[in-house]
């Protein structure tokens, strides 16, 4: 019996290891800031390393695709008249910061905050 405890204990330690499960799951509300005084909200749901969501800001209402490799954090806002995408650093479960470019030209540091 205690052998096949332990075989399991392995065999679920080699799945999670391989399958890049995380304990730091971005789903949920966030604040963020981006450019100078800008100031949006961001909702996100996270599955496996794949994100979405939806991003609402001065610009607009944005939905949100992306993915999550270690601490990296890289995603795209699209909405009918304008799109940006996002190369952040995860810097905690309950903060992101980067860098983002628009379709427009703009670009400028982005940071967020679960809520």
């Amino acid at each position: 019996m205690k052998k096949l405890l332990a075989l399991s204990a392995a065999v679920f330690g080699i799945t999670v290891l391989f399958t890049g499960c995380s304990s730091d799951d971005l789903t949920g509300k966030w604040k963020y800031t981006y450019g100078k005084d800008n100031k949006g909200d961001m909702i996100l749901s996270q599955e496996n390393a794949d994100i979405t969501g939806v991003a609402d800001n001065m610009s607009g209402h944005y939905i949100i695709s992306g993915k999550v490799v270690d601490s990296t954090l890289t995603f795209e806002g699209k909405s009918d008249k304008n799109m940006y995408t996002a190369n952040c650093t995860i810097t905690s479960s309950n903060k992101f910061k980067g860098i983002y470019n628009t379709s427009t030209g703009d670009s400028g540091k982005v940071e967020a905050e679960r809520q």
